[in-house]
């Protein structure tokens, strides 16, 4: 049976070995060359040169923890980061030894804010809760979640995002901004998304939004083969991944981007959405993005 390699030993070793390198060799070539070599900078050698020998692995570790909270503003907590290390530099650590080294370091992930209350319009068609809470899917365009949430700004009361997600790797497939709450624009949503798209056995899933319980919503989707699923009333836990989304935007956004104007606003989120299908790590995607994990266009 082959022996399990202990890659955060194996890692730290590495370290070792590179200073060792320098310093071995630093007589016959320059600092400057002999880190070049081992693609490390200047600062890297004389930062462990001047540690004792028995190097402080924490003291290191915390210094690749903090250049990811940095990187990213704050917005990973202990389980991101645990697979950012993993995947940036091969560092396997449990979760539970980076909560306390962010601890120690004093920083932490962003807190969301509660949710709000919401407010209904009586529904006009109701289909059946056809996902039950299910999330997963097996492939592609197999079953997509939709919601519609406001972005507060300075300037004017709301933006509203309206954002569908694939739950086959939580992708937002298709979204649109608007200033006003209305049943036009989860239409044209819709619309831009399914466009040039073969679907097949595709549900779309909702709360009861006085939008997706609107009479064209149901036409426009079951036109086009597409079964329509609804929420319980008052079950905001039977559209979590969706709703999952928005929190993560709504709590992330200032810590990424400018937010002072209307269009700092628009562009934030266009950019964040770049952000989130492109690079921003999901412990549930196995460390990766929704388009590392599979791409739904």
């Amino acid at each position: 049976m082959a022996k399990k390699v202990n890659r955060e030993e194996t890692w730290y070793q590495i370290q070792v070995k590179r200073r060792e390198f320098i310093e071995q060799n630093q007589r016959i070539l320059p600092i400057s060359s002999l880190v070049k070599i081992l693609g490390v900078s200047r600062s890297y050698y004389y930062k462990f040169r001047n540690n004792s020998a028995n190097l402080d692995k924490d003291s290191i570790l915390k210094n690749y923890i903090l250049e990811c909270h940095e990187k990213y503003k704050g917005i990973y907590g202990k389980l991101r980061i645990k697979a950012w290390l993993e995947k940036t530099y091969s560092i396997v650590l449990n979760h539970k030894k980076v909560y306390r080294l962010m601890k120690e370091l004093g920083i932490k992930s962003i807190i969301r804010k509660k949710r709000q209350s919401r407010t209904y319009k009586t529904p006009e068609i109701v289909r059946e809760n056809i996902l039950k809470r299910n999330f997963k899917a097996s492939n592609p365009n197999e079953k997509w979640s939709i919601d519609v949430s406001y972005i507060p700004s300075k300037s004017i009361k709301f933006h509203y995002l309206c954002a569908i997600k694939d739950l086959y790797n939580n992708k937002i497939v298709g979204y649109s901004l608007s200033k006003f709450q209305d049943l036009e624009q989860v239409l044209t949503t819709v619309k831009e998304t399914i466009k040039d798209k073969k679907l097949s056995n595709l549900v779309i899933h909702s709360d009861q939004g006085f939008q997706f319980t609107h009479k064209s919503y149901i036409t426009l989707l079951e036109s086009q083969g597409i079964k329509v699923s609804h929420s319980r009333r008052g079950k905001c836990l039977d559209n979590a991944p969706i709703e999952c989304f928005f929190g993560h935007l709504k709590s992330e956004l200032p810590y990424l981007y400018s937010l002072k104007t209307d269009e700092e606003i628009l562009n934030a989120i266009r950019s964040y959405i770049k952000f989130y299908n492109e690079e921003r790590i999901q412990v549930k995607l196995k460390g990766c993005s929704p388009n590392e994990f599979g791409n739904t266009a």
